[in-house]
């Protein structure tokens, strides 16, 4: 953990060195569902569309999910699958992750580790410029819990393109958001997002925005509907 803190250090800084930015402004917005269920498994559904060019322009679409289990409160693991598409291409990405998980007080600290190959479409050959890619993500994030409804939060994660012959660090993500609890099913979230990209001058710049409702138990919606029932029938 300490050399993938020095790498991020060493990075950002780095970017600051370049004598001329390219700054973007990006929007992206995010509408999901998810559902707990027993033995510490949970599925997630999730629409999102983002806008570049200072949000003028639509960029892109995607629509992802996912199953995670929680082997223990230090350890988790998720499969996902997110499919994208704009007015040039499709990319279906296949990802996996490892998630360190530490609580301490109203403090939680936890890293990711992602790997994830992406493809346009699904061929024995693929042309030039055109071929699957794969990539290791590392991800630091660190959240504050105040009155267990509202969770301020920082990250840093850093992309790796993995080559037959090589590793090379491509892309680094910032993030400083909150999330907003609501009646515990309700879930809104805010957050700025710096992202330089290698080896370019490019510095994307976004907000983010997002919302998930969290599918209750089968019981509870029972009684839920049950309630309604008795309120209808003591007014009738």
């Amino acid at each position: 953990m300490k050399k993938t803190l020095q790498l991020f250090c060493l990075i950002f800084i780095a970017q600051f060195a370049y004598s001329q930015l390219q700054y973007d402004w990006e929007n992206w917005s995010s509408v999901g569902v998810k559902k707990n269920f027993k033995k510490n498994i949970s599925w997630d559904l999730g629409y999102q569309v983002r806008f570049d060019h200072d949000i003028s322009t639509f960029k892109s679409s995607y629509i992802s999910t996912g199953l995670g289990y929680k082997l223990n409160k230090y350890v988790s693991f998720d499969l996902s699958y997110r499919y994208a598409t704009n007015q040039y291409r499709d990319l279906h990405r296949f990802s996996g992750s490892v998630i360190l998980t530490y609580k301490y007080k109203k403090f939680e600290m936890n890293l990711r580790n992602m790997y994830q190959n992406e493809r346009e479409y699904f061929n024995n050959r693929y042309e030039k410029g055109h071929e699957p890619q794969n990539a290791i993500r590392e991800r630091l994030q660190l959240s504050y819990s105040i009155k267990k409804s509202i969770k301020p939060y920082i990250s840093a994660e850093q992309f790796f393109r993995i080559y037959p012959n090589r590793i090379d660090p491509f892309r680094l993500r910032l993030i400083a958001g909150v999330d907003f609890k609501i009646k515990k099913l309700h879930t809104l979230g805010i957050a700025y997002m710096y992202q330089p990209n290698f080896p370019t001058t490019q510095v994307m710049q976004a907000i983010t925005l997002e919302y998930t409702y969290e599918i209750p138990s089968w019981k509870k919606i029972k009684k839920a509907f049950n309630k309604k029932d008795s309120k209808q029938k003591v007014k009738n």
